[in-house]
């Protein structure tokens, strides 16, 4: 037996018997090399499939050389674990042209990582730069929020919740001997580029009050914004102008009605216009009209974006009901104390649906001259 193993393992590496074998031994032979051939046929067969671990139980020339591919390959792909896991200094010194393309990958790799890290650095830095100057043109916003120019026959307050750190709402009143002019704007989208078109707005309206009526305000606007602005960009609003005998001019360009609750009857008046958003078309297809109202004493102008209308309560969406409703059960409180609560109402409401737009309120209450501001 122990000659026939050594004939055996001799056929394996290459080296034909010597002598002829009785047939018994010839026969037991073929049988062992089948066997081995079928085994070394289903481990090769695992290895093309990526199955690794498997091996022959054999000794030899061909065993060994198959052993020493195996280890190669456990070896690399440890190596490749290793490059998952970030390590780069990896490199394959076997296998030629395979060893060579593994080593040009890594080297790749290592390149391109180290780019990445550069490119990430330089995100950051922007990154912390536009947080910077977000913070504080959210400090300009809320700082220039606070200038409300006030006339001593009306009281004015108002409140801005930015959906993002800056606003693409805002407010503003301009007061002239006897009158007061005030408009709120709602640019389209949010965040800086809403916010820039505000200052637009703003820097627009200081420009050309108190020379035009509120609708020759809008027009012009519309001219002025429609030649400036990108295609999807827009602004809507409301301008109006209260003079100290309560007698109010408004004018609408796509912006949620103005609601004027006459608090001496307990009413509320929905005052709406006919003009389009500002800054979508250059001609007029719908010309901007003002309206005229008289205010008596106590009677108070709302006007928001629709934001606040949009935001949602345990009924729903608030809406113009809603906002009606609750004006009307604070009617006592002053403008100020019924905007705090306003603003309660907000963050209830974000504790059910999250907010998705910007959110301004300004309330004007006219006083005449002889009355306290409330």
């Amino acid at each position: 037996m122990e000659s026939l193993d050594k004939k055996f393992q001799d056929i394996l590496d290459g080296v034909a018997p010597d002598e002829e074998l009785p047939a018994d031994q010839a026969n037991m032979l073929l049988r062992r090399i089948a066997e081995f051939n079928c085994r070394l046929y289903e481990v090769l067969y695992n290895f093309s499939n990526g199955k690794i671990g498997d091996s022959l139980q054999h000794r030899g020339r061909l065993a060994g050389t198959f052993k020493a591919l195996q280890a190669n390959l456990r070896h690399m792909t440890w190596q490749a674990e290793q490059v998952a896991t970030g390590d780069y200094s990896q490199r394959v010194a076997f296998l030629g042209d395979f060893a060579e393309a593994f080593n040009r990958m890594i080297d790749s790799l290592s390149s391109s990582r180290k780019d990445i890290e550069s490119r990430n650095r330089e995100i950051m830095r922007i990154d912390n730069e536009l947080k910077q100057d977000l913070h504080v043109a959210a400090e300009v916003q809320r700082s220039l929020a606070g200038r409300l120019a006030k006339p001593d026959f009306a009281a004015v307050a108002v409140f801005y919740e930015p959906f993002r750190q800056v606003s693409g709402d805002f407010f503003s009143t301009f007061v002239e001997p006897g009158h007061l002019f005030f408009m709120i704007g709602d640019a389209s989208g949010h965040g800086a580029a809403a916010a820039m078109i505000t200052v637009m707005a703003r820097t627009f309206l200081e420009s050309v009050l108190p020379a035009d009526a509120p609708e020759e305000i809008l027009r012009r606007m519309n001219e002025f914004f429609a030649s400036t602005l990108p295609d999807d960009m827009y602004m809507t609003g409301v301008i109006g102008c209260l003079n100290n005998s309560g007698h109010l001019r408004v004018a609408n360009a796509g912006h949620p009605p103005m609601l004027i609750h006459r608090r001496a009857r307990g009413e509320f008046e929905e005052v709406s216009g006919t003009g389009m958003v500002l800054g979508m078309f250059e001609e007029e297809i719908e010309p901007y009209t003002s309206c005229s109202i008289e205010l008596m004493p106590g009677d108070r102008i709302y006007v928001f974006s629709d934001g606040l209308l949009e935001m949602r309560g345990e009924q729903g969406f608030l809406g113009m009901s809603g906002l009606r409703d609750f004006l009307e059960n604070n009617g006592s409180l002053s403008i100020h104390e019924n905007l705090d609560f306003i603003r309660a109402l907000i963050f209830d409401s974000e504790k059910l649906s999250p907010r998705a737009d910007d959110i301004t309120v300004a309330a004007i209450e006219f006083t005449g001259r002889s009355c306290p501001a409330r």
